[in-house]
């Protein structure tokens, strides 16, 4: 995995720690999943708190995206973002109704697709990501939009542990905080679990399983 666990329990609750008031936009998001022992995963933000994390179970996709929908909604959301890649394709109509005359921003998120700014310089503060010497561009080192965001949030947590352990100064728009007081403690331990044990599957980029992947069996790092 690109984080470790010591750099994600600094960030529970470093907004405390570092005397950070949560402010700017709120942000809702979902994966949706349809029926069976695969609930609807949710997280609610404010700037760089993470307010809430959630699983929301029901009959089927449907229901449990209505129900992502209103807790949004309730929550305030200024954006409302959804995974698209599979199932979340065939949702749009539900949010688009869920929403309608809101002034809600509405996303749809496609790890599938292209990354951003491919020709740019690749850097990395986390890890030693390859051993070639020669200057890399995103390009050449991570493999789609899942993959790049994934190991932005590493970047952030990385920081985060910086800024905590070390008072070291990161700008505070660049870290990430987990609130242990709206978020419930079984699912901060859940979130932990599996940010610090996300395989990476071998390759010449950066890429990470999908999750059908994963149910098919993959042998983890221990």
């Amino acid at each position: 995995s690109v984080i470790r666990e010591d750099w994600f329990r600094s960030c529970i609750d470093a907004h405390i720690k570092l005397g950070i008031e949560p402010r700017g936009v709120k942000v809702a998001a979902c994966d949706p999943s349809d029926t069976g022992n695969d609930p609807c995963g949710y997280v609610e933000r404010q700037g760089i708190v993470i307010m809430g994390v959630d699983e929301i179970e029901a009959e089927n996709g449907n229901r449990k995206m209505d129900a992502a929908c209103g807790r949004a909604i309730t929550f305030g959301a200024d954006s409302f973002g959804y995974d698209a890649d599979g199932l979340g394709a065939t949702l749009r109509d539900n949010v688009d109704n869920c929403f309608n005359g809101k002034g809600t921003q509405i996303y749809a998120y496609k790890g599938s697709s292209s990354i951003h700014d491919p020709e740019d310089e690749f850097k990395s503060e986390t890890a030693q990501l390859t051993n070639r010497k020669e200057e890399l561009l995103n390009k050449h080192v991570l493999y789609n939009k899942k993959s790049q965001n994934i190991i932005n949030i590493a970047e952030r947590i990385f920081r985060t542990h910086e800024a905590v352990t070390m008072g070291k100064y990161h700008d505070p728009d660049t870290l990430i905080s987990f609130c242990s007081e709206t978020i419930k403690p079984e699912m901060l331990e859940k979130l932990k679990a599996e940010a610090c044990k996300t395989p990476i599957r071998p390759g010449d980029t950066v890429r990470f399983y999908t999750k059908d992947e994963l149910r098919k069996g993959v042998a983890l790092p221990d």
